[in-house]
């Protein structure tokens, strides 16, 4: 469930997403959940308007990027904080490869032998499939 991404909603819009049980607002922000906030609105949370675009089904990647040197055997990884499970529906390019463990996605990348590339990896949310994120890969070219 998500509060409207408009300036008009009302607390009646927060209650109903967060806890129909109150109507409060200093109730409705002890109840949030912290990653339900849109970054772009959350604030100092003292007012209404900090939960315009408040989502219940949300997802993000901790870290959202990552960067490879042109031979780089290792892998790296994401935490993914989503409400729910999560799937990887679109990985641009085949010399990125991902393996998701949990709640962890880890990366690796084929050598480079030409310029610099730059890719993605993008998971939805299984709640609300227009909920995503991508994760964008860079390589280093070779030398």
């Amino acid at each position: 469930m998500k509060v409207p991404d408009t300036n008009t909603f009302s607390l009646q819009d927060v209650v109903d997403v967060i806890n129909p049980t109150t109507d409060d607002l200093v109730d409705c922000f002890s109840d949030a959940d912290p990653d339900a906030f849109d970054p772009s609105y959350e604030g100092s949370k003292n007012s209404l308007l900090n939960f315009r675009n408040y989502n219940t089904d949300y997802i993000k990647a901790d870290p959202d990027s990552m960067s490879f040197i042109n031979t780089d055997p290792d892998q790296q990884y994401a935490d993914i904080i989503c409400n729910t499970t999560f799937t990887v529906y679109d990985v641009s390019d085949a010399w990125i490869h991902q393996n998701v463990v949990g709640d962890t996605i880890f990366v690796g990348c084929d050598n480079n032998t030409g310029p610099p590339r730059n890719g993605t990896i993008m998971i939805r949310n299984d709640n609300d499939a227009g909920v995503t994120v991508t994760i964008t890969i860079d390589q280093r070219p070779a030398p």
